[in-house]
């Protein structure tokens, strides 16, 4: 009996040890995982890729007001996380949490810049949390996020 409870301790000890080195499976979908080639967080877009997301003012908007009107850009990159997707999403779409009210907002892609949509310019907030949701291969995807 004696002998028993010391190599339990030990296999259990050894167990959590391995489980710790190796991982307790895959991260979260939301987890931001490293910067941007464009600049902010990376959020994970279940298994097909990730995005980020900010609001963009016009050029020279420094110091303006918290809600002065500004696009909402999102940047969506393959698996690889610095490529754009291709072939691109469709149908993205922002849907913001503010003060208890779900407002979607609908992106187009940018002519100029693979894997860029930006909104129609409005009083956005710079501190952005909510929902995005895009067709990717003709399966709707979407993940929350939280830009504070």
């Amino acid at each position: 009996m004696r002998r028993i409870v010391p190599t339990i301790v030990l296999i259990s000890a050894a167990a959590s040890a391995a489980m710790i080195a190796a991982g307790c499976g895959d991260s979260s979908p939301g987890v931001m995982v490293k910067p941007a080639p464009s600049g902010g967080a990376m959020t994970r877009l279940k298994n097909v890729g990730f995005f980020t997301i900010k609001a963009e003012g016009p050029a020279g908007a420094a110091g303006r007001k918290k809600n002065a009107a500004r696009s909402l850009v999102v940047m969506v990159f393959g698996p690889d996380a610095a490529t754009p997707m291709s072939p691109p999403p469709t149908d993205v779409v922002v849907n913001l949490d503010a003060a208890g009210k779900t407002t979607p907002v609908p992106l187009k892609p940018d002519d100029k810049e693979p894997g860029r949509f930006v909104s129609a310019p409005g009083p956005y907030p710079t501190g952005l949390q909510g929902e995005v949701r895009m067709k990717v291969g003709g399966e709707d995807v979407g993940e929350s996020f939280s830009a504070m």
